[in-house]
């Protein structure tokens, strides 16, 4: 009995050892990152098990296990961690950023992060430190030229506060209405957006400022990163807003700051204005050197010579002589070689930034204030920036956070630069001293000074100093004042439902409001009262959006992973204009700036019937519902669904929903194929197809404008007139379309070098294109918008990073981007083979079936059967005016960068270029430059020193017969003259031999001033194809020296860091095409034409980055 009693207690006592070894225990813990905060959502399993959690808002997790197993710990962008459990129950980690970068992470469609690997499709990531690495830039998107494969960036004429132009793998359409813009989303914020250049030309130097977007308030200090979506699968489910891609820009957030801390930063910025001009100093103003005497000019009883009014520089070489100068002062007849450059001004601009950072358990949070005073390079535009940014984190309970971030920009621009084409064609000759016409546009009252007088009165183009005073008078005197205040605003809401459930909510606000006020002075009271005006207008947008995802993430197995999410967002656009003013009627009484002090009695009149009333309203609606789900196995193999519909207010009501659908799968191979020294491979593919976005000008059926416009003639009980649309909508119209399809590769070599290689290949079809086709007048309208249009696109992207040296003491990290564009028009309308897209003096571009998009067509000249060009019989080439030729194309063939930074003892030096190749441009600056005389290119065959060639006059028939330099003129010479400035054009004459056309070797000589004159004899009608130019270019974009104190000696003095940096941007041109002007300074849609001529400037700035 004893033996079985003794028998049962060792089974029971070998039952409870055994259920003791194998009992699990709750094991608790905290996870952080290396500064300390904690990180939410980290996966915490049980290795080899399908046991696991993951960490609440405050890093903290649960999980039952037993002694000595393992758990893994692993989250996006960070390393993964095994840590074994042991007796203790509580298991506290610490994780850091992943060293190998095989885990980065990127920001993706409305917000949602994700793994490098398990993405699909192709995307590009500018760190917030590659933006301020050479100096802060006063525009942002200055900073990504060259930086991301396959983006374009241009900064227009009207200067870095202008319009910036940014192009995602070459966007072009034909639709009307249409822009090439891609969407700009600040921290889950859609922008209000819109392309604005100073495209208007004409001689009124004011008639088009270049405004910028709300993309120029953002401040390159407050930026984490920016995230560019390219192709139609990374932005599906933006819909048509996302059709020409997407850039993300987060701001920061104080995330990776343990504690609190400061951030001050200072800088100073100098703009040095230079030009590309190849000026000739050589020879004077006038028509003709014959002018070398004393004239019939009287000055106090003697005969002098005069300085010539004219645009022209085809006069006297500049011997120093005597002349007579515009205000009866003689002087010496010189050439003033830098009065262009004069003009302008050294512009010092002080930028200071003030940021407190910090997180804790509470979460994170960062609030900055920028103080910014930018003056341009052209007296008299200023501009004040004054800019808060907020963003913070809170975890309000261990399942929810907010987020919350704000951005409020209070600017103040006055007086921006005007276009001064219509100075550049009045000559910018070589003897006119413009610093005189600065001490003497004004009279001594004050007011402008009537030229009139002086024989220089006229804004016409041979008038310099009626453009040059108005420009003075303009930017000095008068005052056309922007004053903006603009706010980007984000409430978000997260919860984590349950391990695997989380909703987002969120709610974002755009809102931008301009007053625009133009005061004008008198010009002048005597002998009769002229000028003076008051305009005000007030312009707000707004972009309110409401946005909810359900997202979902779950191991189903150990090697199969789900991540799906759903939603729908409601987005309401509006904008309101509100206008009033004097119009052209001027002003009663001098400086009271008031709608009444109006001159009445001026009105009506032809010249004064602008509206001085107006208001503008349009708003447009959109609903969206959208969805995304990703199946993944092993972390090998992604695949990737995403849908989106969205109905527009903007469509008639049969149209109004449009579908768009997108796949992708994604093999990291690296995973599966054994690559000596490769890190990481991934080969993706990737489809969509999406809708354009139809906006409200051309959405809208009956009227032009948004909504309607109306204006009210100014005296009592006046009419309202309205303002209806010139394009008549089809009832069926539908949101133009794009499919597109792109195959890359991503992969990481030679871990020691950080070698990265990525490779993208896209093709897409742009059907169902909203063409403005033309129809009769008499019916009422001037065009009629349909559906019909398609054009292929297909190009390449590359995008190559390494350290070829990396050791201790010194590393160079070098990157490269290529990308190339290539567009081809497939079809256009019914029975139509070209449609032209925009046209400008007889150049313009078309679309023509089976040909490449973008091509610039123009008159060529008449050639005979052999290709010869046929010389008229007054010695010039012949235009024939009777077809169309192909010229060129707008779009460039490669474009990219080249970025290398040495880092060595605290010091780094960067070094950034960009490239590219291909694209045609016609410049007018450099056809009045040429026709006026005054670049070099000009001086050939001026005289016999220059190779000219003697010849006089024929007195009988008119002819010009050749003649010797040395010999005396013939007694049948006109005037008793021979000339000196002759030349002979390559060609042929034709001759015409009772019908039979021959064609002999050109003998007739011209003179070269009617031959450089021809290039703008008539530039209303046509333009000779050798005005345009091929515009290649390789420039130096920036350079940066910065050293940061050594850690231990900041220790010391109480900083966390401390860094010096003297940059410069713009440097100038390695190579260049377009000779005499900026090879970017082609402006607004017609990118095809230079029609701005500011001078060129180099942008020097000192910083000093203290963090506390």
């Amino acid at each position: 009995m004893k033996q079985i009693y003794l028998r049962c207690w060792g089974v029971l006592l070998f039952f409870l050892m055994a259920t003791a070894a194998y009992a699990q225990k709750p094991v608790t813990g905290t996870v952080t990152e290396s500064s300390g905060l904690p990180l939410p959502g980290v996966s915490v399993t049980e290795k080899g098990t399908k046991n696991g959690t993951a960490t609440n808002i405050s890093g903290k997790f649960t999980i039952s296990v037993k002694e000595g197993a393992v758990l893994v710990f692993s989250s996006i962008g960070m390393a993964t961690k095994e840590v074994t459990v042991g007796a203790s129950s509580v298991v506290n980690v610490t994780m850091s950023d992943n060293a190998e970068g095989l885990e980065e992470v990127l920001v993706t469609a409305l917000g949602v992060k994700r793994d490098r690997k398990a993405l699909g499709y192709a995307t590009s990531t500018v760190k917030g430190d590659d933006l301020v690495k050479a100096g802060v830039p006063q525009n942002p998107f200055v900073a990504l030229y060259g930086k991301a494969a396959g983006v374009g960036i241009n900064i227009g004429s009207g200067g870095p506060t202008g319009g910036v132009n940014v192009n995602i793998r070459g966007a072009a359409t034909l639709s009307v209405g249409s822009t090439n813009r891609p969407l700009f989303v600040v921290d889950g914020v859609p922008l209000f957006d819109e392309k604005t250049d100073m495209a208007s030309r004409g001689f009124d130097p004011l008639n088009s400022f270049d405004y910028g977007s709300g993309i120029n308030d953002l401040n390159a200090e407050d930026i984490e990163s920016i995230d560019i979506l390219k192709g139609a699968k990374a932005t599906v489910l933006y819909g048509g807003q996302g059709l020409n891609g997407v850039v993300l820009i987060t701001t920061k957030s104080g995330k990776k700051t343990k504690g609190f801390g400061i951030t001050v930063s200072q800088q100073v910025t100098f703009d040095k204005p230079f030009t590309y001009i190849d000026f000739q100093n050589e020879y004077g103003s006038g028509t003709s050197q014959r002018l070398v005497a004393a004239d019939s000019t009287m000055l106090r009883g003697t005969r002098v010579r005069k300085l010539p009014i004219t645009r022209f520089s085809f006069g006297p070489r500049l011997d120093g002589s005597p002349v007579m100068l515009y205000d009866s002062v003689m002087g010496p007849y010189q050439a003033y070689p830098n009065n262009f450059i004069d003009f302008f001004r050294t512009a010092i601009s002080p930028r200071t930034n003030v940021a407190v950072s910090g997180g804790g358990q509470f979460g994170s949070m960062r609030a900055s204030y920028t103080n910014n005073t930018y003056k341009d390079v052209m007296q008299g535009f200023n501009q004040r920036n004054n800019t808060f940014s907020f963003n913070g984190n809170f975890n309000i309970s261990p399942l929810a956070t907010v987020e919350l971030v704000s951005n409020l920009y209070s600017i103040k621009t006055k007086n921006r630069r005007p276009n001064i084409q219509g100075w550049v064609a009045a000559g910018l000759n070589r003897d006119y001293d413009y610093n005189w016409m600065k001490q003497f546009y004004r009279d001594a009252d004050g007011y402008k000074r009537d030229l009139e007088p002086y024989g220089l009165s006229g804004l016409s183009p041979g008038m310099w100093a009626g453009q040059v005073s108005s420009i003075l008078w303009d930017q000095n005197d008068n005052s056309d004042t922007d004053n903006k205040f603009h706010t980007v605003n984000s409430l978000k809401l997260s919860l984590q439902l349950n391990k695997e459930f989380s909703l987002i909510s969120q709610a974002s606000l755009d809102y931008t409001n301009t007053d625009y006020i133009t005061e004008n002075k008198i010009l002048r009271l005597l002998p009769s009262r002229q000028g003076g005006k008051y305009n005000w207008n007030k312009r707000n947008t707004t972009q309110q959006q409401y946005q909810s995802m359900l997202k979902f993430e779950k191991d189903i197995t150990n090697d199969l992973n789900v991540f799906a999410f759903a939603g729908g967002s409601y987005l309401k656009m509006s904008e309101n204009r509100m206008y009033v003013g004097t119009g052209e009627m001027g002003l009663i009484y001098p400086d009271w700036y008031s709608i009444e002090n109006a001159d009445y009695t001026k009105w009506p009149g032809s010249d004064n019937r602008s509206k001085v009333q107006g208001l503008t309203r349009g708003t447009e609606l959109l609903y969206s519902v959208f969805g995304s789900g990703t199946v993944s196995w092993k972390g090998t193999y992604y695949l990737e669904l995403q849908a989106r519909n969205d109905w527009s207010s903007t469509l008639l009501p049969g149209n109004r929903s449009y579908f768009y659908p997108g796949a992708s799968f994604s093999w990291n191979f690296s995973n599966t194929l054994n690559i000596p020294k490769m890190e990481f491979g991934k080969l993706r593919l990737a489809w969509a197809d999406v809708g354009g976005h139809v906006g409200i000008a051309t959405g809208n059926r009956y009227f032009a404008d948004p909504s309607f416009q109306t204006s009210q003639l100014p005296y009592p009980n006046g009419p309202i007139v309205v303002d209806g649309r010139k394009a008549l909508l089809i009832n069926d119209i539908k949101p133009f379309r794009k499919r597109e399809f792109e195959v890359g590769f991503d992969s990481k070599w030679f871990k020691s070098h950080g070698v990265e290689l990525d490779f993208s290949f896209y093709t897409n079809s742009i059907y169902n294109q909203i063409v403005g086709l033309e129809i009769s007048p008499t019916s009422g309208w001037r065009t009629y918008n349909t559906n019909t249009g398609n054009t292929k696109n297909w190009g390449f992207e590359v995008f190559l990073k390494g350290s070829p040296l990396n050791s201790e003491k010194l590393r160079w990290d070098l990157s490269f981007t290529a990308a190339n564009q290539y567009s081809k028009v497939v079809k256009l309308a019914s029975g139509i083979t070209t449609q032209v897209i925009s046209a400008n003096g007889g150049i313009r571009t078309v679309a023509e079936e089976g040909k490449p998009n973008g091509q610039i067509q123009g008159f060529d000249y008449k050639r005979d059967p052999n290709g010869n060009r046929i010389v008229s019989n007054s010695g010039g080439y012949v235009i024939d005016d009777t077809q169309y030729k192909t010229l060129g194309n707008i779009n460039p063939k490669l474009y990219g960068g080249i970025n290398s930074d040495f880092f060595v003892k605290g010091f780094n030096v960067h070094i950034g270029l960009d490239y590219k190749f291909g694209g045609t441009v016609f410049s007018y600056s450099n056809n009045y430059l040429m026709g006026n005389g005054v670049i070099k290119a000009s001086l050939p065959f001026r005289d016999e020193s220059q190779g000219g060639l003697a010849y006089y006059i024929d007195n009988t028939s008119g002819a010009t017969v050749p003649w010797q330099h040395n010999q005396p003129a013939p007694a049948t010479a006109r005037d008793k003259v021979v000339y000196h400035d002759g030349m002979i054009l390559d060609g042929v004459k034709e001759v015409n031999n009772g019908g039979n056309i021959t064609y002999v070797k050109n003998d007739i000589i011209t003179s070269a001033v009617t031959y450089y004159q021809s290039y703008i004899s008539d530039n209303s009608t046509s333009w000779p194809p050798d005005r345009l130019f091929k515009n290649d270019y390789i420039k130096l974009r920036e350079i940066s020296l910065s050293y940061t104190l050594p850690k231990n000696i900041s220790d010391k003095l109480k900083m966390q860091k401390l860094t010096i940096t003297a940059a410069a941007r713009n440097l100038g041109y390695l190579h260049k095409t377009l000779p005499n002007v900026d090879a970017e300074a082609a402006l607004g849609a017609q990118g095809y034409i230079e029609n701005s001529f500011y001078p060129s400037t180099r942008t020097f700035s000192l910083g000093l980055n203290l963090s506390f």
